[in-house]
């Protein structure tokens, strides 16, 4: 007689186990906000960027004008945070392990400034199933 198997499966795993439908369209959906935050970074660089070459063609050096300042802050900030949290969520979701998913240098900083977002993302893509993110987290 054959004894079944138990496999070991992560906590974080069993927190989020989905209808695979209503998964695989979370993560579509996840791609997607990854993309258009790609986007629109890339936007603001090279719009900063045209900018700052015509002023330099006209004499004048925009490299510091209060447009340039608030957009750079913009992508640094926001838009950073925003992809960071959209990386983290689809990686949990996939069941890809946070250590692989950071830089070794960014684990030893905490993730709290993204923590929040990445809930979010997480409960808003995959109906609410963030149980396992503290785990997925600590897993480091």
């Amino acid at each position: 007689m054959v004894e079944a198997t138990e496999t070991a499966v992560s906590p974080y795993v069993e927190a989020h186990t989905l209808n695979s439908e209503h998964a695989w369209l979370g993560l579509d959906i996840l791609k997607i906000n990854r993309a258009s935050l790609m986007a629109e970074a890339r936007l603001i660089r090279r719009l900063v960027s045209a900018r700052h070459k015509k002023g330099k063609r006209e004499g004048e050096l925009k490299r510091s004008g209060p447009t340039r300042q608030v957009l750079s802050e913009h992508r640094k900030g926001r838009l950073r945070n925003e992809a960071r949290a959209a990386h983290l969520a689809h990686g949990y979701l996939r069941d890809v392990p946070y250590a692989s998913m950071e830089n070794p240098e960014r684990l030893k900083k905490p993730v709290l400034m993204v923590l929040a977002a990445v809930r979010a993302k997480v409960a808003r893509f995959s109906r609410g199933a963030v149980e396992g993110l503290d785990i997925w987290f600590s897993d480091a």
